[in-house]
């Protein structure tokens, strides 16, 4: 039997890869010859727990909490990844045939490069997505790029961009993002816990040193409060990644729910976040959801400065890339409120990703190992159909 290790590091991980999870338990009722792992390591330790034993804790997929793996309060960046780096590198530690790892965090390329040493095989979902706007993102995607065997880019662009990278074209398997297929069964019938109106969703710029995601935060929620003078608006926010900076994002939310102006939830799981997403009238922020959850669904989006600057944008982003003053913003926002929703956005691929994903990933697994690491060489044709 193959072993596959799935990667979830923080909580927007989990709701990248839960689809696929969630395929890779249907695949093993038809198969029964993929055992599959899932490890729980750093942030998603506490925050993607509970959400996990939900989903998957009476399933086929093992489950591995690395809990000594969390980020300490006092300890940096540079610290963390490296210790986690030595935690990984251990020789008995990837008891696998292959590692699937999705986004851009600095965690995961510490599992990852891990991985490589140890002539694992390496499936990386969301390659190829450039984000200019000064965080370390796009330098680990891109990385994390050139350490993969196999790639799924969720977009024609990032697949154009993979080849521009000199990635081999046959490893290179454009079916779409998971999300879709998350996002295909929520339940109509159900409405978020949490309702509101404007959903708020920033993340710090990590190497911005100009401290623009404060001001424009600064600005978005003051036009906020001035659009309240006129109208009854419910705002929530959502905190951001535990990154550096985060701290002065939530000192700034925590500011202006003090006068009022907005609820803050620290998270709101999978798919909780969803259904926040769907049932609100407009979100806005600076966070990849802007181009990606919100589109799909069809709901309206404002994209705020530049940190998701080189990334594809459906038609219905709209996009400031410099606030200049509250009133400006207040205005656009109104604007958008008195529009019609966007449809939705179909960029991302239709229901039936993971699905497609999880079928190659299966023909994949049981090729040669040696063939699958040599990456700058062809592999033998792979079916695109479901099982």
């Amino acid at each position: 039997m193959k072993r596959l290790l799935v990667s979830c590091s923080n909580r927007s991980e989990y709701g990248l890869i839960r689809p696929v999870l969630l395929e890779l338990i249907e695949l093993n009722k038809s198969y029964n010859t993929l055992a599959v792992n899932l490890i729980l390591y750093s942030s998603a330790v506490s925050t993607c727990f509970d959400d996990v034993i939900r989903d998957f804790g009476e399933s086929s997929i093992d489950i591995t909490r690395l809990v000594s793996s969390e980020a300490s309060p006092e300890e940096s960046l540079n610290c963390h990844f490296g210790r986690l780096a030595h935690q990984f590198s251990s020789d008995d530690f990837f008891f696998c045939d292959m590692l699937l790892v999705a986004g851009d965090r600095y965690e995961s390329f510490a599992l990852t490069q891990a991985a490589f040493y140890q002539r694992i095989p390496i499936a990386h979902m969301f390659g190829g997505d450039i984000s200019n706007g000064g965080h370390f993102d796009d330098h680990i995607r891109h990385a994390l790029t050139h350490l993969a065997s196999v790639h799924f880019p969720v977009n024609k662009t990032a697949s154009s961009n993979l080849l521009a990278m000199h990635q081999e074209m046959s490893r290179i398997f454009l079916i779409g993002s998971p999300v879709v297929d998350d996002i295909a069964k929520l339940d109509n019938t159900l409405v978020n816990s949490i309702l509101c109106d404007v959903l708020i969703s920033f993340n710090p710029m990590t190497l911005d040193l100009t401290r623009a995601v404060s001001k424009d935060l600064r600005i978005t929620l003051e036009a906020l409060q001035i659009l309240q003078s006129e109208t009854v608006l419910h705002c929530v926010a959502t905190s951001p990644n535990n990154e550096p900076g985060f701290q002065e994002i939530n000192d700034i939310y925590k500011e202006y729910q003090a006068m009022g102006v907005l609820e803050i939830v620290k998270s709101f799981g999978s798919p909780q976040y969803l259904y926040a997403i769907r049932d609100s009238q407009i979100v806005i922020g600076n966070s990849s959801s802007q181009v990606l959850e919100v589109p799909i669904l069809g709901r309206r989006c404002l994209l705020v400065g530049n940190r998701q600057n080189g990334r594809h944008k459906p038609e219905s982003v709209v996009h400031i890339n410099s606030l200049r003053s509250p009133e400006e913003v207040k205005d656009t926002i109104s604007s958008m409120l008195h529009s019609c929703p966007p449809d939705p956005c179909r960029d991302y691929g239709d229901p039936g990703v993971s699905r497609a994903i999880v079928n190659v990933l299966h023909q994949l697994i049981h090729m040669s190992q040696d063939l699958l690491v040599q990456k700058n060489l062809p592999l033998p044709m792979v079916k695109r159909e479901c099982y």
